[in-house]
C-alpha cells in the first residue's frame, strides 16, 4: 500500500500528493503531483494512491534520465539493484545443469 503521507484530505475527498525533487521541477514543469482519488474511503484511497505514486516515481526517473542523472526505466534500475552479477548467474546455470547428473550418481 502507499504510505499515508502521500494522501491528503481536502473538502471530504482524498488526494494523492507527491513533492517533486527541487532539481527536477524545472524539467517536469511543476513542484508537486496532485490528483483526486475520487473517494473519501481511506482504504480505497491507499490502493489508488499506490498506483499513482508508482507512475509519478516513473516520471521522476525518466526526468532524471533526461538530465543524465539516472537510468531511464525504473524497473530496469530495480532489476539491477536486486539482480545478481552475471558471473553469479552463469555459475547457477552451470550448477543447475550438472546437479541432476550429480544426484543420479549418488543414488
Amino acid at each position: 500500500m502507499a504510505r499515508k503521507n502521500y494522501i491528503e484530505r481536502r473538502r471530504n475527498r482524498l488526494y494523492a500528493i507527491m513533492e517533486i525533487p527541487h532539481d527536477l521541477r524545472a524539467n517536469i514543469g511543476r513542484s508537486r503531483f496532485v490528483k483526486s482519488l475520487q473517494t473519501s474511503d481511506l482504504v480505497v484511497a491507499e490502493r489508488r494512491a499506490h498506483a499513482l505514486v508508482s507512475q509519478w516515481k516513473s516520471e521522476i526517473a525518466k526526468a532524471r534520465h533526461q538530465l543524465g542523472l539516472a537510468i531511464a526505466d525504473p524497473v530496469e534500475a530495480d532489476a539491477m539493484f536486486i539482480g545478481m552479477p552475471l558471473k553469479t548467474q552463469a555459475k547457477i546455470r552451470r550448477l543447475t545443469k550438472t546437479l541432476p547428473t550429480y544426484l543420479k550418481s549418488r543414488t
